[in-house]
C-alpha cells in the first residue's frame, strides 16, 4: 500500500503504533474531484485533532503519519497534511525525501505550482508523535 511504504524511512517503532493515512475531505467518489464546499473550513484538522484525541485515549504509543507537501493541488490530490501541520500539533519530523512515485504524478497531472520545483512538490515526510 502506497502510504503505509516509508521506503526505509520510518525508525523503529513501539509496539502500539497507529499509522495515520490520507484522507480526502470533500471526496464523494472514485475521482480526483473534491467538493469545494468542504474546503477551506478546517474539517481536515479537526479529523485529525480527533484522531490524535482518540489514539491518546485509547493508550496507543506513537501515531505515525506520512506528510504530504504544502503545495495546495498536491495536498488536495493526496489527501493529507503538510509538516507543519503535524509539527504543531507534537509531531517530529524524522524523514524527509522525494517520493519517485509521486513525483511522476506530480508531473504528469501537472500539480506543480509556479515557484515550486517538481522535487519539492513531490517531498513527503516520516512524522512520530508519541503519545507515552
Amino acid at each position: 500500500m502506497y502510504w503505509a511504504d516509508f521506503a526505509g524511512h520510518a525508525p523503529a517503532l513501539p509496539a502500539g503504533t497507529l499509522a495515520v493515512f490520507c484522507y480526502h475531505v470533500g471526496q464523494r467518489d472514485d475521482t480526483d474531484a473534491r467538493d469545494s464546499q468542504y474546503q477551506g473550513r478546517r474539517l481536515g484538522l479537526r479529523l485529525l485533532d480527533q484522531f490524535l484525541d482518540w489514539a491518546s485515549q485509547a493508550g496507543f504509543a506513537a501515531v505515525v503519519a506520512k506528510a504530504v507537501p504544502a503545495s495546495r493541488p498536491v495536498m488536495l490530490f493526496m489527501g493529507g497534511q503538510p509538516v507543519d501541520v503535524y509539527r504543531a500539533r507534537g509531531f517530529a519530523v524524522v524523514a524527509s525525501w522525494v517520493d519517485p512515485e509521486l513525483h511522476a504524478v506530480v508531473k504528469d497531472k501537472h500539480l506543480v505550482p509556479d515557484g515550486v520545483t517538481s522535487e519539492d512538490a513531490a517531498r513527503v515526510s516520516c512524522c512520530v508523535r508519541r503519545l507515552r
